[in-house]
């Protein structure tokens, strides 16, 4: 009997989580050996998910959002556990990428039941784990608001963005790809693995979770209305073919940062080391799909 263990992060977005999973333990009550567990602090599911690879869990299955995905999946790359998502986020970038559904209690069990495991890229930066994207500016800046924000979901975010936006100021980085070196004054500079943000805006259309390499997108200083335009475009999947959108694809790239620069790993703000870094891309995460 195939051991899984069911990770449960009680705060992430705004689904219902009991429900899901009391279904899911109901109905596979039997078939497999199931063994639940919630989250009690940030980088919990981290700790958890390395206990279960080391005691040969089958499945795990992350239920959360992006950020709960990160804990857990930075604990199974490289190992034989594989990933299963229960999309509880606010965003849902990864599970949206891998084609699961994100509003069906019954779809999620059917790909814990009946998934096959698929093994995709990650990338790192300064060695921190991520599975859909990671950067600087205007995200990484309502990332590192949104901690604080007691409210989660798509309008919470769509209201701080708005009202952040007025008072966000362009961040100078320098970036090394290949020997080049690029120094840009950037409204944000994201390097993606998988095609979204989550919610279905689009920041790099033509980025692929298995093509083992980066899709890095810059977008230099807007006012309002380019903002709104590049909104417009990234919904629509075309941001990448929108001026004066910079767009290139790299197994790694160097980025320097002042010191008091916003970063963001899977949409988790996290405090950037000083000086020079790398971002690069890996295999070695096993997912049902």
């Amino acid at each position: 009997m195939k051991k899984v263990w069911f990770i449960v992060n009680p705060v992430s977005g705004t689904s219902d989580r009991k429900v899901w999973v009391d279904k899911a333990v109901k109905k596979l009550e039997g078939i497999y050996d199931i063994t639940v567990v919630k989250t009690e602090y940030r980088g919990h599911g981290h700790k958890i998910a390395s206990d279960a690879v080391k005691q040969g869990i089958d499945v795990v299955v992350a239920v959360g959002g992006d950020g709960t995905v990160n804990e857990i999946g930075s604990a199974l790359v490289g190992s034989k556990t594989v990933l299963c998502i229960f999309p509880m986020g606010s965003g849902n970038g990864l599970a949206r990428e891998l084609g699961l559904s994100v509003k069906s209690a019954d779809k999620a069990i059917e790909t814990l039941r009946n998934g096959k495991v698929a093994e995709v890229d990650y990338g790192t930066a300064f060695d921190a784990p991520f599975f859909c994207t990671c950067g600087t500016g205007f995200d990484a800046e309502i990332a590192r608001l949104f901690v604080t924000n007691k409210k989660r979901g798509f309008w919470q975010y769509l209201k701080l963005s708005v009202k952040t936006f007025f008072t966000f100021k362009p961040i100078d980085v320098t970036l090394t790809v290949d020997g080049n070196t690029l120094q840009r004054s950037v409204f944000l500079l994201n390097a993606a693995n998988i095609k979204q943000f989550g919610f279905g805006a689009y920041i790099a259309p033509l980025a692929s979770v298995q093509d083992s390499l980066l899709d890095v997108t810059i977008v230099p200083p807007v006012n309002l209305f380019s903002a709104l335009r590049l909104t417009f475009g990234m919904f629509t999947h075309r941001l990448h073919k929108m001026k004066p959108i910079e767009t290139f694809k790299c197994q790694s790239l160097e980025i320097s940062l002042p010191a008091d620069a916003p970063f963001h790993v899977d949409g988790d703000y996290i405090r950037q080391p000083s000086g020079t870094f790398t971002v690069k891309v890996n295999r070695g995460l096993k997912v049902l799909v």
